[in-house]
């Protein structure tokens, strides 16, 4: 049995709310609560009203309006079940450009059954450097997720993937 119960159920903001508090206490109880939570992880938010995937996919959209989609390469920083993918598939963005980053395993295997981004990589952003060299990525997303860390040195090694 899982912190949010049984994992076939609709679970309530409320019982959420206090387990994501929990959770934020360690990169373990945060990777634990998503490998739970990762098969009924988009049912639960959505009945929340939850549309940060695309709020920020057609914003970065609308920033990068005049830049070709095709060519931006774009790393998704807690990925998570695969929302924000798919929603910057969307709006135009080219799914071999996508990288896929999240501390939960299970949570990418949604996310790749999505088929939106072009690579995967299971890593703790508050403990690893992610596998990737400098300057990789021309944008970053990051949704949901930030309430989970301490911004250093997790920032840095966001910042440290674009190009200058």
């Amino acid at each position: 049995m899982s912190e949010l119960g049984d994992a076939s159920k609709d679970v309530g903001l409320e019982e959420t709310r206090r387990v994501l508090q929990s959770s934020f206490t360690s990169s373990d109880k945060a990777e634990k609560l998503y490998e739970e939570w990762a098969g009924n992880y988009e049912e639960n938010v959505r009945t929340w009203g939850y549309q940060m995937p695309e709020l920020c996919s057609k914003a970065l959209s609308e920033t990068l309006s005049q830049v070709d989609k095709d060519s931006i390469k774009l790393i998704d920083i807690g990925a998570g079940d695969g929302l924000v993918g798919a929603a910057l598939c969307q709006e135009g963005f080219k799914k071999e450009n996508l990288t896929a980053q999240d501390i939960s395993q299970a949570m990418l295997e949604v996310a790749k059954q999505r088929e939106a981004y072009g690579s995967f990589i299971k890593s703790d952003l508050t403990a690893d450097r992610v596998p990737l060299p400098d300057n990789s990525f021309d944008a970053l997303t990051c949704v949901g997720v930030t309430s989970h860390f301490q911004p250093e040195p997790a920032v840095s090694e966001m910042i440290r993937k674009f190009h200058s």
